[in-house]
């Protein structure tokens, strides 16, 4: 018996929390057709305030949210607007919900298209093409987009600036190839007065010696002339010597 009531406790609990889920979902559903035909009727600022009341009682509903955020788009609150974009974004899946998802990346590129951000709204063009690649509104768009791209203001700005960051690394390697070849020069000339300096003292040693070795043989050859000197006088006073000897003799 007991088991019995427990379950049937829990079927009603169940019955209970349906009931009361259904009469939420049928509060949100009515708040977001009267917001609907606000906006049909281009009353944005009031269908965003039913869209709010919807979210309050449902924080996770995509067409509350995907709806305020186009009623914030009619008011020109385009920042306010991809917010909430990418809030319902984060609420449906990639692959299973391509359409939704394709759907909020192109109102996210309509965002940023009237913010003049051309590059920005490419992007989320892209985007929405890649989940559906069949929408030619979209199509459509991004070849806009890229054609104010082309002649936006903006984008020659970033050409100029492109080219100027250009010509100032061309400009910044040459000097730069300047600098190393005016070193390669300077390293050069050093190697080449190191080595005439070298040449020189090589020189200068050479002459040293030269004239070292012309100092010994003059000294060698005075030597041999005075021991030649020597050697005479003393042939001279042997001569001298057998000459008295002989004339005493006799």
């Amino acid at each position: 018996m007991i088991y019995f009531m427990r379950i049937g406790l829990l079927s009603l609990m169940l019955v209970f929390c349906t009931f009361v889920n259904g009469i939420f979902a049928q509060k949100e559903n009515n708040t977001i057709r009267k917001g609907n035909k606000q906006y049909n009727n281009e009353q944005y600022d009031a269908a965003s305030t039913l869209y709010k009341k919807a979210l309050q009682t449902n924080k996770h509903s995509f067409e509350a949210k995907f709806n305020m955020a186009d009623a914030l788009f009619k008011q020109k609150k385009y920042d306010d607007a991809i917010t909430l974009y990418q809030e319902a974004k984060a609420l449906v899946d990639k692959n299973e919900d391509k359409e939704k998802y394709a759907a909020v990346h192109h109102n996210i590129g309509n965002c940023f298209f009237a913010k003049q951000d051309f590059q920005k709204s490419i992007e989320a063009y892209k985007e929405a093409l890649r989940a559906n690649p069949t929408d030619d509104e979209t199509r459509y768009n991004l070849a806009v987009a890229k054609l104010m791209l082309k002649n936006s203001p903006q984008q020659n700005q970033q050409q100029d600036q492109q080219q100027q960051e250009q010509n100032q690394q061309q400009e910044q390697q040459q000097q730069e190839q300047n600098q190393q070849q005016e070193q390669k020069q300077e390293e050069e000339q050093q190697q080449q007065q190191q080595q005439d300096e070298q040449q020189q003292q090589n020189e200068q040693k050479q002459d040293e010696l030269t004239k070292q070795q012309a100092e010994q043989i003059l000294q060698a050859l005075e030597q041999d002339e005075q021991d030649t000197q020597e050697k005479v006088q003393e042939a001279q006073r042997v001569n001298a010597t057998n000459r008295k000897q002989t004339d005493k003799d006799w």
